[in-house]
């Protein structure tokens, strides 16, 4: 498990993010989206079948 997303994976996926109104908060934010983009490469290819985080109440928009 603990896949890492490539550069590129995680500059597309920001692209879309962005074209579709959402922005990043700060680097802080930047940083764990992708540690997240990791769980959801693991998830995807059947690593694991659930990514139960915790997350703060009333997050960034």
């Amino acid at each position: 498990m603990n896949s890492v997303p490539t550069h590129g994976l995680a500059a597309d996926l920001f692209a879309v993010l962005d074209a579709h109104g959402h922005h990043c908060h700060d680097d802080a934010a930047r940083g764990a989206a992708i540690a997240l983009l990791g769980d959801v490469l693991d998830a995807y290819e059947g690593r694991i079948n659930s990514a139960r985080l915790s997350r703060t109440e009333g997050g960034a928009q």
